[in-house]
């Protein structure tokens, strides 16, 4: 009889408001993005629980209608090998423009659905955060371990 292993792997993309209204906070949200994958592995750890993989996508965005560049999607890095270089392009991110229409967040979670999702695992999950959850979580780090908490209730039901 041959054994049966569950493998698992997370993607998870981050849409991050990048115009001139996420100024005086935009520091706190790349730092917890930066920090959102090792506090996900402590709190696994922590649960005895295993990731097999697990990959991050960055959707910057600001307003289509006055900025130049109003999407900066990256590819999906693998971590922890590309950890530097996930770091290094968060941490590049600056904020600018914006006028007085919204943010183009619905344009956003557009790209980040159409990413190239993993399909490696034998189960996949996917999933979004935008960059004013990364703020609360900056803030709120008992909030962050819910968040957490229910990533992995998703990876392991029981």
């Amino acid at each position: 009889m041959e054994n049966y292993r569950m493998t698992y792997t997370v993607d998870l993309v981050f849409c991050i408001d990048c115009t001139n209204s996420m100024g005086p906070c935009i520091d706190m949200v790349k730092e917890s993005a930066i920090r959102f994958y090792d506090d996900l592995v402590q709190a696994l750890q922590n649960a005895r629980k295993h990731i097999d993989g697990i990959r991050v996508k960055i959707v910057a965005f600001h307003d289509y209608l006055s900025d130049s560049e109003p999407m900066q999607v990256t590819d999906f890095f693998v971590l922890p090998q590309q950890k530097k270089e996930f770091t290094d392009t968060v941490r590049g991110i600056v904020e600018y423009g914006g006028g007085d229409e919204p943010e183009d967040r619905l344009e956003a979670l557009a790209y980040a659905i159409r990413s190239d999702w993993s399909k490696e695992g034998t189960k996949n999950v996917k999933s979004l955060l935008s960059g004013r959850m990364l703020l609360h979580i900056h803030w709120d780090f008992g909030r962050h371990r819910r968040i957490t908490r229910q990533i992995w209730h998703v990876i392991f039901p029981n």
